[in-house]
C-alpha cells in the first residue's frame, strides 16, 4: 500500500501553517486529463505553493503532480463495457478514500468520469473535503436519482451547456456556468499562426476516442468510407485522434482492413482544429467533437452505436430528446442524428449527401452554429474555472 504521509489533520495543520494549498483531481479520460491540466496550470500561476494530486498516473499533467492509484480504469460508455472495469473499480476506491483519509486536500475537483467520480464525491464529502465537479452527469438526459447524490455529496457544479445551470438551479444544487472548454480549445489553436497542409477537399470521419466507441463505430465506418470513396472520389478523409494515439488509430484502421482508402485517410492530432475547419463536412460519433465542428462551421451528420444490452437499457432509462449537444443547445433537430439501429451505411451516406448537396439544409446548420458559438461564451474558460476553484482554496 501507498504512504501518503502524515494524518489528515497534521497535514492540513503544516499546509495553514505554511500556506500552502492542496488538491485533489479526478479525470478519466483523455479530454478530462486535458482539461485538468490546463485547470492547474492556470491554478498555479496564481497559487505558487500549490499541491496537486492525481487520480491516476497522467502525462498530460505539469510536473509535481503525485497520482494517487497506480492502475487506471477504462472510460466504459455503456453498461455492459462497465462491467469489464468492475476489478480496477473497487481497486481504485479503495485507495482513494485510504488517501482521503491519510491527506484530506482542501479540495476535490472531479472532473467528467461520473461512475468513478459519483463515488469519489460522496468518499470526500465523508471526510468533510469540499467537492467541485466540473462536467457533472447529465442526469437531466438518464439517471435522474443522482441528483440527489449531486446536492449531498458536491458543494458546486460547473456546467458546461447553458441550459444546465437552470437544470440545477431548480433542484436546489449550487451550480455555474463559465464557458464551454471548447472555446478556449479552438481558440488557442487558431491564434496560432502556423503554417500547415491544405485540406480543402476533405471530409471528417470522428469514431470517438474511448475503447467501446472505436469497437463499436470501426467496422461501421469501414461500409461506410467503401460506400463512400466511390461517390466520392478524389476526397482525402481525416480522423482526428487525442494527442498521443496516432499509431493506435492507425493501428486499429488497418487491422480492419482499411486497404481501399489508406493513401486517403490522414489521422491528425497536431493542429487539429486547424485541419478540420478546412473539412467540407463530417460523419462524426456523438459526443464533445460534434460541439468542435459546430463551432468550427463544418456540416455533419450525427452517429453513434453501442452494445445491443446497453442500447436496451438505454432505451429505458435515457429522457433526452437528442443525443448530440448541438441538437440538445438548439433544443431542435440542427444536425441529423443516426443512433443504434439506424445507424447503417446506407442511411449514413444518404444524410450526409443531403446534407451536403442542400443548400438549405447547409445555410440552416451554418445558422444554427452561429447561435450555438454565441452560446458557449467568450475565450479564458479555463481561467474563469481556476478563479473560481481559487475561492475553495483560501
Amino acid at each position: 500500500m501507498r504512504d501518503y504521509g502524515h494524518c489528515a489533520w497534521l497535514s492540513k495543520f503544516q499546509r495553514q501553517f505554511w500556506k500552502m494549498a492542496s488538491i485533489f483531481i479526478s479525470t478519466g479520460e483523455p479530454s478530462g486529463h486535458s482539461y485538468g491540466a490546463k485547470i492547474l496550470r492556470s491554478l498555479r500561476n496564481h497559487i505558487s505553493h500549490l499541491r496537486a494530486y492525481s487520480l491516476f498516473p497522467n502525462t498530460t499533467y505539469p510536473t509535481n503532480v503525485t497520482a494517487v492509484v497506480r492502475h487506471s480504469i477504462p472510460a466504459a460508455i455503456g453498461i455492459s463495457e462497465a462491467f469489464k472495469s468492475i476489478k480496477s473499480f473497487f481497486l481504485s476506491l479503495m485507495e482513494v478514500n485510504r488517501f482521503f483519509e491519510k491527506h484530506s486536500p482542501d479540495l476535490a475537483l472531479l472532473i467528467d468520469f461520473p461512475e468513478v467520480n459519483m463515488r469519489i464525491a460522496r468518499l470526500a464529502s465523508r471526510q468533510n473535503i469540499p467537492v467541485v465537479y466540473f462536467i457533472p452527469p447529465q442526469v437531466w438526459a438518464w439517471r435522474p436519482w443522482r441528483v440527489q447524490d449531486l446536492k449531498k455529496y458536491t458543494n458546486c457544479l460547473i456546467v458546461i451547456l447553458p441550459f444546465e445551470k437552470t437544470f440545477y438551479e431548480s433542484k436546489g444544487i449550487n451550480a455555474v456556468f463559465l464557458g464551454h472548454p471548447v472555446v478556449d480549445l479552438i481558440n488557442d489553436e487558431l491564434s496560432k499562426s502556423e503554417p500547415i497542409e491544405e485540406y480543402s477537399n476533405s471530409i471528417a470521419v470522428v469514431p470517438g476516442s474511448r475503447k467501446s466507441e472505436l469497437n463499436h463505430h470501426v467496422p461501421l465506418l469501414k461500409k461506410v468510407l467503401y460506400q463512400l470513396s466511390s461517390t466520392w472520389a478524389n476526397t482525402s478523409i481525416i480522423v482526428p485522434a487525442p494527442k498521443g494515439m496516432e499509431n493506435t488509430f492507425r493501428r486499429i484502421f488497418l487491422s480492419h482492413e482499411f486497404s481501399f482508402c489508406m493513401d486517403n485517410l490522414k489521422v491528425v492530432s497536431e493542429n487539429k482544429y486547424h485541419v478540420l475547419q478546412q473539412c467540407a463536412g463530417a460523419i462524426v460519433a456523438s459526443g464533445t467533437a460534434t460541439l468542435e465542428l459546430a463551432c468550427l462551421d463544418v456540416p455533419m451528420v450525427v452517429f453513434y452505436r453501442v452494445s445491443r444490452i446497453s442500447a436496451a437499457v438505454g432505451r429505458l432509462l435515457i429522457r433526452a430528446q437528442f443525443a448530440s449537444l448541438p441538437n440538445l443547445i438548439m433544443g431542435a433537430r440542427l444536425v441529423p442524428e443516426l443512433l443504434q439501429d439506424d445507424a447503417e451505411p446506407d442511411k449514413i451516406l444518404f444524410f450526409f449527401t443531403e446534407v451536403m448537396k442542400n443548400e438549405k439544409l447547409l445555410e440552416m446548420q451554418k445558422r444554427g452554429f452561429r447561435q450555438i458559438r454565441e452560446r458557449l461564451g467568450r475565450p479564458g474558460v479555463f481561467n474563469r474555472i481556476a478563479h473560481y476553484i481559487m475561492e475553495f482554496l483560501k
